[in-house]
């Protein structure tokens, strides 16, 4: 964690916002209270270095099905590990929410599957597992699956409680200075924008040991991937496995460092120690049901997957999916709010884990 890793390859880059980027870094300062001063202060030492940043990016998958994003591995350090699978054909038998798998082994409950059925496709998290016969969708479609459908590769970023994966920050200026961050971890995740008509983004903070810049210009020509961000119209909430109607959706995951450090080096390695999930929705206000107060109100778990992806030429399938699960959500505030004087109900949640082996967010990528 304390090597400097520079890029390599041109994909190595990643296509930032362009007000989206900021570095910074710091040293403790140690005053030196000696007499004989007066009133003037000694000049002081400084001890440990440290390095903090931020950067935004659009919200978009990799241009290829199952591979991650250019800001992958900020996620991955985010939230701690990541898994993947290949397309999967199915077997026959299928409904709209049971499909019939031969080789399960690639696919976890919580993974979000993309299902390639033409002219018809079908995104939803995978809610059970018979293992090495078949998976059970949280979201059913609206008729049965066809025998042999695709399911479309994809990546899934997972929670975990240790080994979150360090990277190093390089960041060149008018290709003269190069500033560099060292050690870092990614300690915040923010969806912004996520509403309707607009062009979703996100803004992650990193922590890192220590920052150093110098003069050194940039000898590799970056390459950005081609994918799209989704406009944020052909994008869904579902709750409970039933889809709301909601105009904003908001995520935030903020983690907390552990530094360890020791005498002779300083800063040598950190742990993620704490992660807390939360986010907010404003489904309109029904006047025939008030379920969400009862939901409030008794403290009763719910779920949440929201799902954006960019259409093809072909109606009714699309690709360049970008989706969020969270199994089991509880409402910390409940109020009013109005769209154009129409009334929402503005709810406040925070993501949890029942015992550990359900995560509370799984992102996945297809």
């Amino acid at each position: 964690e304390g090597t400097y890793q520079a890029p390599t390859v041109a994909s190595d880059f990643i296509q930032a916002q362009e007000d989206g980027i900021e570095m910074n870094g710091s040293k403790d300062t140690l005053e030196i209270n000696v007499i004989g001063q007066g009133l003037s202060k000694a000049a002081p030492r400084v001890g440990l270095e440290s390095a903090t940043g931020s950067l935004g990016v659009y919200l978009k998958a990799a241009s290829n099905a199952g591979e991650s994003p250019e800001y992958g591995l900020m996620v991955e350090s985010l939230l701690g590990s990541k898994r993947s699978s290949t397309a999967i054909t199915s077997g026959i038998g299928n409904t709209s929410s049971v499909i019939s798998v031969a080789d399960t082994s690639s696919l976890n409950v919580g993974d979000i599957v993309v299902v390639k059925e033409a002219g018809d496709y079908h995104t939803s998290p995978i809610s059970e597992i018979a293992e090495d016969t078949s998976i059970t969708l949280l979201v059913a479609a609206d008729a049965a699956f066809s025998d042999n459908v695709e399911i479309e590769a994809f990546t899934t970023y997972v929670p975990a409680d240790e080994n979150h994966p360090s990277y190093s920050v390089s960041k060149w200026v008018e290709n003269e200075v190069l500033e560099k961050a060292v050690g870092c971890k990614t300690t915040s995740l923010s969806v912004e924008s996520f509403s309707t008509g607009q062009i979703a983004s996100l803004k992650m903070g990193f922590e890192g040991a220590n920052f150093s810049r110098s003069l050194s210009s940039n000898t590799i020509t970056p390459s950005y991937d081609s994918s799209e961000t989704p406009i944020i119209m052909d994008a869904c909430i579902y709750q409970d496995g039933n889809m709301i109607k909601v105009n904003d959706f908001t995520l935030s995951v903020e983690n907390a460092l552990g530094w360890i450090k020791d005498t002779c080096n300083g800063k040598v390695s950190s742990r993620v120690t704490d992660r807390t999930i939360s986010g907010t929705i404003n489904p309109y206000k029904r006047s025939d049901d008030v379920s969400n107060f009862t939901k409030f109100d008794s403290n009763t778990p719910f779920s949440l997957f929201i799902t954006c992806h960019n259409p093809t030429g072909t109606d009714g399938e699309y690709g360049e999916s970008v989706s969020f699960y969270l199994p089991q959500c509880v409402i910390t505030e409940l109020a009013e709010g109005d769209i154009d004087g129409v009334l929402t109900d503005q709810i406040s949640f925070s993501a949890t884990s029942e015992d550990g082996s359900t995560k509370e967010l799984y992102i996945s990528m297809s």
